[in-house]
C-alpha cells in the first residue's frame, strides 16, 4: 500500500512539473506579474487555475497576484449556475479574487462570435481593473487542432492557418496568454483527476448544431482512425505555415516602407510600381499588412478581395475601385493604390454647396482649400496659387462649384474637356466629382484649382485689379 501510495505521489509530481514546466520553461509567467485569468468552469480553465495557485503557493514566481474572470452566458439555465459557483467557491477557499458578468444576446446574427466580443472585452476590462499585464486563456492542443481544421475548411489568411498564437500583444500593454496550448486534453483531464479539481462539463458540448463540435465530436475521430498522430501531424503542418508566414511578413513589412506614399488616419496611400517588384506572396502580405493599419484590424480581407486587388495592381486600366466593406475601399488612381474610408459626401457625391465669391474677403471652400480675394496694383504676380483679374471686366459675383457634364475650360488654341484635364494630371476618378471650380456668371470655368487657369488676355491699362490667390 506504501508502495502504490508513493508511485501515485511521484506520477502526481510529474505531472505536475510538467504542466509547470511548460510555463516556465518559455517565461510566460514572470516576478510581479499581475493574471486575469479567464475561467469557464471547465476542466482546461479549472486545471490552470489550479496550477497557477500552485505556483504561488510554492513561491515559485515571485509576488504573483490572480484574478479570475467569468461569463455566464445564461444559455443553460441551472448549469450556468453551477459553473459560477463552483468557480467562487474555489476562489474563496484559495483567497483568489473573483470577478463576473453575464452576457445576453441583445442582437441577431452569429451567438458565438458575439460572445467571443463579449467576453474578451470583459477581459479587458477586468485586466484593466486590476493593472494586470497578460489575461490567461485555457486553450489547448486539442483546440489548437480544431481551429486548424476549421479555418482550413472556413478560408483563411497563411497567418490564420497557424491557428492561435502561445503569447499575443492584445491591448495597451496586456498580453493574451496561453499556457496549454502544447498540451493534449488527455493530459488535462487526468490533471484534475489526480488533483482532485472539481470542474464542470457543458452539456452543449455533446451537440453537433455548431460546426466546431461536429468537428470535435465526428470529423476528428473519424480522421484519428485514418491517422492516430494526427495532432502531431496537424502541428507539425502549423510550424512549416508559421516559418513561411514569418519569412513573408519580415520582408512585406521592410518592403511596406518602400510601398508607402501617405498614411494618415483617413487614407493610405502606396505606389504600385514598388508593390509589383514583389513576388506574389509578398504583394498579398503587404495588402493584408496595409488593410489592417488603415482599419485598425478591424477588416478581415477575404482570399478573393485579396485577389481582386492583386489583379488590380496588374491591370492597364488606370482607374479602377473595390469596397472592401465597412465602408473602406482600394482604389487603384494611375500608378498610386489607395485604402481609405469613405466619408458621406463620397458615398453620395455630393457636391461642394455653390459659394459666392465677392471681391473683397476669405472664404473656406473645403478642409483643404481656403482662397483669398482682394484688390491689388501688382499685375505680375501670376502663378499656379495666384490669379490676376480685371476687376472692371468681371461681372460679379462669381461662384465655386463642381463639375458638370460637358465642362470645359478655355485654353490658347481653344478650349479643352475638364475630363481630359484631370486624366492628363492623373486625377483620381474619386476626386474628380468633388474637385473645386471657379467659374463666372456664366458658367464658364475661370479656374480649375490647383491645375489649371482658363486663358484670358489681362487688359493692362487698367485702375483695378482683383487677386485670387489659394491660402
Amino acid at each position: 500500500m506504501l508502495f502504490t501510495m508513493n508511485i501515485l505521489n511521484m506520477v502526481m509530481v510529474i505531472m505536475e512539473n510538467k504542466l509547470y514546466k511548460k510555463i516556465v520553461e518559455l517565461n510566460i509567467i514572470e516576478s510581479n506579474d499581475v493574471l486575469t485569468i479567464a475561467v469557464s468552469g471547465g476542466p482546461d480553465s479549472m486545471a490552470l487555475l489550479d496550477l497557477l495557485k500552485r505556483i504561488k503557493i510554492k513561491n515559485e514566481v515571485k509576488n504573483l497576484k490572480l484574478n479570475v474572470a467569468h461569463v455566464n452566458h445564461k444559455t443553460r439555465g441551472n448549469e450556468n449556475i453551477q459553473e459560477e459557483m463552483l468557480i467562487k467557491r474555489y476562489c474563496e477557499i484559495h483567497n483568489i479574487s473573483f470577478y463576473k458578468t453575464d452576457f445576453f444576446i441583445k442582437q441577431e446574427g452569429n451567438f458565438h462570435d458575439q460572445a467571443r466580443d463579449y467576453r474578451y472585452n470583459f477581459f479587458k476590462k477586468i485586466a484593466r481593473e486590476t493593472n494586470s499585464n497578460k489575461i490567461l486563456l485555457a486553450h489547448h492542443e486539442d483546440d489548437q487542432v480544431e481551429t486548424i481544421l476549421f479555418r482550413i475548411i472556413r478560408g483563411s489568411t497563411l497567418e490564420g492557418y497557424t491557428g492561435m498564437k502561445q503569447i499575443t500583444e492584445f491591448d495597451n500593454h496586456i498580453k493574451i496568454v496561453r499556457p496549454l496550448i502544447n498540451i493534449k486534453k488527455s493530459e488535462i483531464i487526468n490533471y484534475c483527476y489526480e488533483f482532485d479539481i472539481p470542474y464542470a462539463i457543458d452539456s452543449s458540448n455533446k451537440s453537433n448544431k455548431y460546426t466546431r463540435n461536429k468537428l470535435r465530436n465526428r470529423v476528428i475521430p473519424e480522421l484519428k482512425e485514418i491517422q492516430p498522430r494526427l495532432n502531431h501531424k496537424l502541428i507539425q503542418l502549423r510550424t512549416y505555415i508559421e516559418e513561411v508566414n514569418d519569412f513573408v511578413e519580415s520582408v512585406a513589412y521592410e518592403r511596406y516602407e518602400l510601398c508607402k506614399i501617405h498614411y494618415d488616419n483617413k487614407e493610405l496611400i502606396l505606389s504600385i510600381k514598388q508593390i509589383k517588384k514583389n513576388h506574389i506572396s509578398i504583394q498579398r502580405s503587404l495588402i493584408f499588412y496595409a488593410i489592417n493599419q488603415i482599419t485598425s484590424n478591424n477588416l478581415e480581407l477575404s482570399y478573393d478581395k485579396s485577389n481582386i486587388i492583386i489583379n488590380m495592381i496588374g491591370n492597364k486600366k488606370p482607374n479602377m475601385e473595390l469596397d472592401l466593406g465597412n465602408d473602406f475601399k482600394c482604389i487603384k488612381a494611375y500608378d498610386r493604390l489607395i485604402l481609405k474610408k469613405c466619408n458621406d459626401s463620397e458615398k453620395t457625391h455630393e457636391d461642394i454647396a455653390i459659394i459666392r465669391i465677392k471681391p473683397e474677403g476669405n472664404y473656406q471652400i473645403n478642409s483643404n482649400l481656403e482662397i483669398s480675394v482682394n484688390f491689388t496694383t501688382d499685375i505680375k504676380k501670376r502663378n499656379n496659387k495666384t490669379m490676376i483679374l480685371c476687376y472692371n471686366s468681371i461681372e460679379w459675383p462669381l461662384y465655386i462649384r463642381t463639375r458638370k457634364n460637358g465642362d470645359k475650360i478655355k485654353i490658347k488654341s481653344g478650349h479643352k474637356k475638364l475630363k481630359d484635364l484631370f486624366i492628363d494630371h492623373k486625377i483620381p476618378r474619386y476626386e474628380r466629382d468633388n474637385w473645386p471650380l471657379l467659374v463666372n456668371q456664366a458658367g464658364d470655368i475661370i479656374w480649375v484649382f490647383g491645375l489649371k487657369q482658363a486663358y484670358t488676355d489681362l487688359p493692362l491699362d487698367q485702375e483695378q485689379y482683383i487677386k485670387i490667390e489659394t491660402l
